[in-house]
């Protein structure tokens, strides 16, 4: 055996061991340490011109840097997975199954399209976990959207026909159903459901307020308590344009207009109420008994329309009063007539000489005069 052949057996015999400490590094999957050795046993087979080794050798250098990207990305997908694994944990722990599920579907889209995630064991088994979970979660969700299905067409009928205390008992029925459920479309569905039965509620339960303040504002305004009649109104009016309900607001505004407009004419005739009373006065002092009576009548007559009634009485009495007087002087003008008369009599008696006569008719006016004093 020449030199040279000694020598190329000794350069092959370095490069198996060689090839064996890299294939070790590379099982116990220290890459850098198996590239390095890898690099050398290439640099001697390109100096020994054993071109077919270095190719090979070069051939298991892409394999350990294939492994090492294969590596950094299995680690990258486990750091993934144990953040999601800690994501899903508390939903389940919130009973959020629907969150859970969707969580872990766009994770599987996610990783699904770099690699094959379900070669690594424990990712496959929690996958198979979270199927069964979702299937139990499903059953039961089907089975509340079926009986949901029948409450949903009697409510949105009880809706649509404005019946709030059969449409308020099948709400409650749904809820109690809801409670359980977790679909979130159907949760959404269900929550506009309500709004539209406080909606219908508020606006029966406002038009019955408007009705009511519609009716006190009228027994008010009978009454003649105009400020508090006024508010009602305006509150009530404030609630209607709230809720745009147009066709209550002009009730209101006509009806407030009308309170306006009573209580200028009970504030004019209360001024005529006023003016009269210094009227009765003037005419009393001037004797003008009948204009005073007059005006006492109309006085009366103006207290009842404004609902004073607690001056009806002084005004009668006070008309009373007034005609008692008239009827005084009215006998007293009658008596001094008489006196008169009677005091002729008696003087044309006594010039005849007739003084039984004369006497008589003195003595008459005696008597009247007593009854006058």
């Amino acid at each position: 055996m020449n030199s040279k052949n000694t020598e190329k057996l000794l350069i092959l015999s370095e490069i198996d061991e060689l090839k064996v400490i890299a294939n070790n590094h590379y099982l116990m999957g220290k890459f850098n340490e198996a590239i390095k050795v890898t690099e050398k046993i290439i640099e001697i087979t390109e100096k020994a011109k054993l071109y077919s080794i270095a190719r090979e050798q070069g051939v298991f250098i892409a394999e350990i840097y294939r492994k090492i990207k294969e590596e950094n990305k299995d680690s990258l997908i486990r750091e993934e997975f144990e953040k999601l694994q800690g994501i899903y944990v508390n939903l389940l722990k919130k009973n959020s199954v629907y969150e859970a599920h969707q969580l872990v579907s766009r994770f599987k889209e996610k990783l699904s399209k770099l690699y094959e995630i379900d070669t690594i064991g424990v990712i496959k088994e929690f996958f198979d976990k979270e199927e069964k979970t979702w299937s139990e979660f499903s059953k039961s969700e089907y089975h509340i959207k079926k009986q949901l299905e029948p409450l949903a067409i009697q409510y949105n009928s009880y809706i649509s026909t404005n019946n709030i205390l059969l449409a308020s008992e099948t709400l409650e029925k749904a809820k109690l159903l809801l409670v359980k459920l977790k679909d979130i479309n159907l949760l959404k569905m269900w929550e506009v459901n309500e709004s539209k039965f406080i909606e219908l509620k508020n606006s029966i339960e406002l038009k019955k307020t408007v009705e009511e303040s519609l009716k006190n504002a009228s027994k008010l305004t009978d009454n003649y308590e105009f400020n508090d009649a006024k508010r009602i109104l305006d509150s009530t009016l404030e609630l209607v344009n709230k809720y745009r309900l147009l066709e209550y607001k002009q009730r209101l505004e006509t009806k407030k207009k009308s309170v306006i407009d009573a209580e200028a004419k009970y504030a004019q005739l209360e001024k005529d109420l006023r003016e009269l009373e210094e009227l009765v006065k003037y005419n009393v002092s001037k004797n003008l008994f009948q204009n005073a009576i007059n005006n006492l009548n109309q006085m009366i007559k103006i207290s009842r329309f404004i609902g004073e009634t607690q001056f009806l009485q002084k005004y009668s009495k006070y008309v009373e009063e007034i005609e008692k007087r008239i009827n005084d002087i009215k006998r007293n003008e009658e008596t001094k007539n008489t006196i008169k008369a009677l005091n002729i009599q008696g003087i044309e008696a006594t010039k005849r000489e007739e003084f039984s006569y004369a006497i008589e008719k003195f003595e008459d006016i005696a008597n009247m005069l007593k009854k006058i004093i």
